[in-house]
């Protein structure tokens, strides 16, 4: 991800937060930024609280451990504790102020979220970040292997899916591409005995892989894997991700345009159980 420089980690200080903290190492590089924010509790920030100190010692440490933030792997560190009755807020406006790039936590999905993330922080944080969000499920043990990215030749989903090459390029990783025509169509069509898009154009999955082919190929990703599905999206994705193994999907998400956002992307946090990047602004 080459536009990203500054990175938020989000923590209470707690094992279920760190669980995020192998996937950050993983993204890290000299050229970023890491902002370490503890939020305070009861809304009272004190940075010279040993209890702070010693756990941003502690994040250092296991990143170090994990080759993250060993010697020139990152630029500058800012750890702070910030003050506030909504989590979710503290964090979108440090990211706005900090011009945050990407903000990297750990999620439960569908069992909620822990202590930090109490609350449906996380999804609030979704729906109000302007920047990426990589949403953690549990420790990463290896790197990427096998990615899945949505497209619906959006111009954002087309920009998703050459981010998503290169992460699989620098993981040496499998790409699968999903497209899903969707299996319902206008009332106009009903009345005229067509009961799927497909029967208004027959050679539409043709067509689609076709393109999706195209694309790829400009990409140069060498391990891709084309996937062209009718029905719903969230559960095309959620059969994608259990016959793949997908440990990582990675999604467009604009709040001001993209409807997907609004129900799909927020639906896949919600029930899938893997590890999901939101890209904006692409």
């Amino acid at each position: 991800m080459e536009d990203v420089r500054h990175v938020l980690f989000p923590t209470d200080f707690s094992d279920f937060s760190y669980q995020a903290l192998s996937h950050l190492a993983d993204l890290l590089h000299g050229d970023m930024e890491l902002h370490i924010v503890n939020g305070a509790r009861r809304g009272k920030a004190d940075e010279s609280n040993p209890k702070f100190q010693a756990g941003i010692a502690d994040v250092v440490h296991r990143l170090r451990e994990l080759g993250g933030a060993d010697g020139p792997q990152l630029k500058r560190i800012h750890a702070r504790q910030i003050g506030g009755i909504a989590p979710a807020l503290v964090a979108v406006e440090y990211a706005k102020t900090h011009h945050i790039d990407l903000i990297v936590l750990a999620t439960h999905g569908s069992r909620g979220l822990k202590r930090f993330f109490l609350g449906g922080v996380a999804r609030e944080i979704h729906e109000l970040a302007s920047c990426h969000v990589l949403s953690v499920r549990g420790e990463k043990t290896a790197p990427y292997s096998r990615l899945l990215v949505p497209v619906d030749f959006s111009r954002q989903s087309q920009a998703s899916l050459k981010v998503a090459a290169n992460i699989a390029k620098h993981n040496n990783a499998a790409l699968h591409i999903l497209h899903v025509i969707e299996d319902q169509i206008s009332s106009t069509l009903v009345v005229t005995g067509r009961k799927a898009l497909l029967d208004v154009i027959p050679d539409l999955e043709k067509r689609t892989t076709n393109r999706l082919t195209k694309m790829v190929r400009a990409t140069g990703c060498p391990h891709a894997f084309i996937h062209v599905r009718t029905g719903k999206v969230v559960r095309e994705v959620q059969q994608t991700v259990k016959r793949h193994g997908i440990d990582l999907i990675i999604m467009a998400g604009d709040r001001e345009t993209d409807h997907v956002l609004g129900s799909t992307t927020q639906m896949i946090l919600h029930y899938i159980d893997t590890t999901v990047l939101v890209l904006r602004r692409l």
